[in-house]
Protein backbone atom coordinates (compact mmCIF):
# COMPACT_ATOMS: atom_id res chain seq x y z
CA UNK A 1 0.00 0.00 0.00
CA UNK A 2 1.23 3.49 -0.79
CA UNK A 3 2.02 5.49 2.30
CA UNK A 4 0.10 8.69 2.80
CA UNK A 5 3.34 10.42 3.73
CA UNK A 6 4.88 10.35 0.25
CA UNK A 7 2.61 13.11 -0.97
CA UNK A 8 3.65 16.49 0.37
CA UNK A 9 2.15 19.91 -0.32
CA UNK A 10 2.33 20.80 -3.99
CA UNK A 11 2.42 24.19 -5.60
CA UNK A 12 0.68 22.97 -8.75
CA UNK A 13 -2.79 23.31 -7.28
CA UNK A 14 -6.05 22.22 -8.71
CA UNK A 15 -9.28 20.86 -7.43
CA UNK A 16 -10.51 17.48 -6.22
CA UNK A 17 -14.23 16.92 -6.74
CA UNK A 18 -15.85 14.78 -4.07
CA UNK A 19 -19.45 13.74 -3.56
CA UNK A 20 -21.92 10.93 -3.73
CA UNK A 21 -22.29 8.68 -6.76
CA UNK A 22 -24.26 10.43 -9.43
CA UNK A 23 -23.29 13.89 -8.23
CA UNK A 24 -21.56 14.67 -11.52
CA UNK A 25 -17.91 14.59 -10.48
CA UNK A 26 -16.70 13.15 -13.79
CA UNK A 27 -18.94 15.25 -16.02
CA UNK A 28 -18.36 18.53 -14.18
CA UNK A 29 -14.68 17.70 -13.77
CA UNK A 30 -14.19 17.28 -17.51
CA UNK A 31 -15.95 20.60 -18.13
CA UNK A 32 -13.85 22.39 -15.50
CA UNK A 33 -10.62 21.00 -16.92
CA UNK A 34 -11.63 22.12 -20.41
CA UNK A 35 -12.42 25.64 -19.22
CA UNK A 36 -9.28 26.00 -17.11
CA UNK A 37 -7.02 24.20 -19.60
CA UNK A 38 -5.95 21.85 -16.82
CA UNK A 39 -5.46 18.12 -16.97
CA UNK A 40 -8.50 16.04 -16.01
CA UNK A 41 -8.12 12.81 -14.05
CA UNK A 42 -11.01 10.50 -13.20
CA UNK A 43 -9.86 8.29 -10.33
CA UNK A 44 -12.22 5.47 -11.31
CA UNK A 45 -10.60 5.37 -14.77
CA UNK A 46 -7.14 5.31 -13.20
CA UNK A 47 -8.22 2.37 -11.02
CA UNK A 48 -9.55 0.55 -14.09
CA UNK A 49 -6.39 1.23 -16.09
CA UNK A 50 -4.07 0.09 -13.31
CA UNK A 51 -6.08 -3.05 -12.51
CA UNK A 52 -7.19 -4.02 -16.01
CA UNK A 53 -10.75 -4.42 -14.69
CA UNK A 54 -13.84 -2.29 -14.47
CA UNK A 55 -14.80 -0.91 -11.08
CA UNK A 56 -17.80 -3.25 -11.15
CA UNK A 57 -15.59 -6.28 -11.88
CA UNK A 58 -13.18 -5.28 -9.12
CA UNK A 59 -16.00 -5.11 -6.58
CA UNK A 60 -17.11 -8.57 -7.67
CA UNK A 61 -13.63 -10.09 -7.56
CA UNK A 62 -12.01 -8.44 -4.51
CA UNK A 63 -14.97 -6.87 -2.69
CA UNK A 64 -15.18 -3.36 -1.39
CA UNK A 65 -12.14 -3.62 0.94
CA UNK A 66 -9.95 -4.85 -1.93
CA UNK A 67 -11.31 -2.15 -4.21
CA UNK A 68 -10.62 0.55 -1.63
CA UNK A 69 -7.00 -0.63 -1.34
CA UNK A 70 -6.54 -0.38 -5.12
CA UNK A 71 -8.31 2.98 -5.12
CA UNK A 72 -6.01 4.28 -2.36
CA UNK A 73 -2.89 3.11 -4.23
CA UNK A 74 -4.16 4.68 -7.46
CA UNK A 75 -4.88 7.96 -5.68
CA UNK A 76 -1.36 7.98 -4.23
CA UNK A 77 0.08 7.43 -7.68
CA UNK A 78 -1.95 10.29 -9.17
CA UNK A 79 -1.02 12.70 -6.40
CA UNK A 80 2.66 11.75 -6.45
CA UNK A 81 2.81 12.41 -10.20
CA UNK A 82 1.27 15.90 -10.06
CA UNK A 83 3.33 18.31 -12.14
CA UNK A 84 0.60 20.72 -13.22
CA UNK A 85 -2.81 21.90 -12.05
CA UNK A 86 -5.39 19.14 -12.25
CA UNK A 87 -9.09 18.56 -11.89
CA UNK A 88 -9.45 15.25 -10.07
CA UNK A 89 -12.80 13.47 -9.98
CA UNK A 90 -12.71 11.20 -6.94
CA UNK A 91 -14.75 8.06 -6.49
CA UNK A 92 -17.80 8.50 -4.28
CA UNK A 93 -16.21 6.67 -1.36
CA UNK A 94 -12.57 7.58 -1.94
CA UNK A 95 -12.33 10.02 0.95
CA UNK A 96 -14.00 7.71 3.45
CA UNK A 97 -10.53 6.25 3.99
CA UNK A 98 -8.68 8.52 6.45
CA UNK A 99 -5.33 7.88 4.74
CA UNK A 100 -6.75 8.84 1.33
CA UNK A 101 -8.37 11.93 2.82
CA UNK A 102 -5.05 12.95 4.36
CA UNK A 103 -3.25 12.45 1.04
CA UNK A 104 -5.71 14.73 -0.75
CA UNK A 105 -5.59 17.34 2.01
CA UNK A 106 -1.78 17.36 1.82
CA UNK A 107 -1.69 17.48 -1.99
CA UNK A 108 -2.45 21.16 -2.44
CA UNK A 109 -5.74 20.39 -4.19
CA UNK A 110 -8.85 22.25 -3.05
CA UNK A 111 -11.63 19.79 -2.22
CA UNK A 112 -15.05 20.80 -3.48
CA UNK A 113 -18.07 18.63 -2.77
CA UNK A 114 -20.82 18.27 -5.36
CA UNK A 115 -24.09 17.80 -3.51
CA UNK A 116 -27.19 16.14 -4.87
CA UNK A 117 -30.41 15.02 -3.26
CA UNK A 118 -31.19 11.36 -2.83
CA UNK A 119 -33.84 11.66 -5.55
CA UNK A 120 -31.28 13.03 -8.02
CA UNK A 121 -28.73 10.36 -7.12
CA UNK A 122 -31.34 7.63 -7.63
CA UNK A 123 -32.34 9.06 -11.01
CA UNK A 124 -28.77 9.38 -12.23
CA UNK A 125 -27.58 5.90 -11.25
CA UNK A 126 -30.74 4.02 -12.21
CA UNK A 127 -29.81 1.18 -14.56
CA UNK A 128 -26.07 1.74 -14.16
CA UNK A 129 -23.46 -0.90 -13.40
CA UNK A 130 -22.30 0.84 -10.24
CA UNK A 131 -21.53 -1.86 -7.69
CA UNK A 132 -22.99 -0.02 -4.70
CA UNK A 133 -26.12 1.26 -6.49
CA UNK A 134 -28.38 -1.36 -4.83
CA UNK A 135 -27.48 0.18 -1.46
CA UNK A 136 -27.77 3.77 -2.62
CA UNK A 137 -30.35 5.07 -0.14
CA UNK A 138 -28.62 3.69 2.95
CA UNK A 139 -25.18 4.81 1.73
CA UNK A 140 -26.53 8.27 0.98
CA UNK A 141 -27.76 8.70 4.54
CA UNK A 142 -24.61 7.19 6.04
CA UNK A 143 -22.24 9.41 4.04
CA UNK A 144 -24.09 12.74 4.18
CA UNK A 145 -22.30 14.07 7.26
CA UNK A 146 -18.92 12.94 5.93
CA UNK A 147 -19.37 14.84 2.65
CA UNK A 148 -20.53 17.92 4.56
CA UNK A 149 -17.24 17.92 6.49
CA UNK A 150 -14.93 17.77 3.46
CA UNK A 151 -15.04 21.29 2.13
CA UNK A 152 -17.10 23.84 0.25
CA UNK A 153 -20.36 22.50 -1.17
CA UNK A 154 -21.87 23.11 -4.60
CA UNK A 155 -25.46 22.14 -5.39
CA UNK A 156 -25.26 19.78 -8.36
CA UNK A 157 -28.91 18.80 -8.79
CA UNK A 158 -29.32 21.02 -11.80
CA UNK A 159 -29.03 19.38 -15.21
CA UNK A 160 -26.92 22.32 -16.39
CA UNK A 161 -23.31 21.15 -16.16
CA UNK A 162 -22.16 24.65 -17.00
CA UNK A 163 -23.96 26.10 -13.96
CA UNK A 164 -22.31 23.62 -11.63
CA UNK A 165 -18.91 24.28 -13.23
CA UNK A 166 -19.50 28.04 -12.81
CA UNK A 167 -20.20 27.54 -9.09
CA UNK A 168 -17.04 25.46 -8.63
CA UNK A 169 -14.96 28.04 -10.50
CA UNK A 170 -16.24 30.75 -8.15
CA UNK A 171 -14.80 28.76 -5.25
CA UNK A 172 -11.41 28.52 -6.91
Amino acid sequence: MISNTIVGPRHFGGVALAGFMGSGKSTVGAELARRLDWRFVDLDLVVESRSGCTVHALFESVGEPGFRTIEHESLGSVLTDLREPVVLALGGGALLDPASLEMVQNSGLKVVVLNVTLVTALERVRGSQRPLAPHLASLFRARAQHYASLGPQVAADTAAIHSVADAVMELL
